[in-house]
């Protein structure tokens, strides 16, 4: 009996020494290469051989590169936002100057339209100072609209 209590000892000592090892031994082939996940067995061996620490500035310089990238993506969308800015401010001031230009082109039809009546009026009194005067006035009104019409 006595040899039969030593062996069932030496038996599951080496069941729990096997099972130790088998313990460490299996997180060597399992290990993950993160610290937070890995047992001690594989943070021994990372930590010793230098793989967190090089992860570590791999996942830095990854870091780095996606910081550059949309400083980069951000600096792209400012240039964006300014053109678009500068194309509407511009679409803006030449729709004001068309607005300008049409109010003087209506303007000065109008008063062609009236020296022309005026015109009219001096011929049928017979007013020869007066009609040369309309005649010089409707002249220059007529270059003008003619200006302002070439520029739309």
């Amino acid at each position: 009996m006595r040899r039969a209590n030593t062996i069932a000892r030496s038996a599951a000592i080496v069941g729990v020494l096997g099972l130790m090892a088998g313990g460490l031994g299996g997180c060597a082939t399992n290990c993950t290469g993160d610290p937070r996940f890995d047992g001690l067995g594989c943070a021994s061996v990372g930590i010793g051989s230098g793989r967190y620490e090089q992860d570590t500035r791999n996942l830095r310089a990854t870091a780095a590169q996606r910081q550059g990238a949309a400083a980069a993506a951000a600096a792209r969308a400012n240039v964006v936002r300014a053109n678009a800015a500068a194309a509407t401010a511009g679409a803006r001031a030449a729709e004001e100057r068309n607005l300008r230009q049409q109010a003087e082109l209506a303007q000065a039809r109008a008063q062609l339209q009236n020296a022309r009546a005026q015109l009219a009026a001096a011929q049928a009194r017979g007013a020869d100072s007066e009609v040369q005067r309309l005649r010089s006035e409707i002249a220059s009104l007529q270059a003008q609209i003619n200006r302002l019409s070439a520029r739309r």
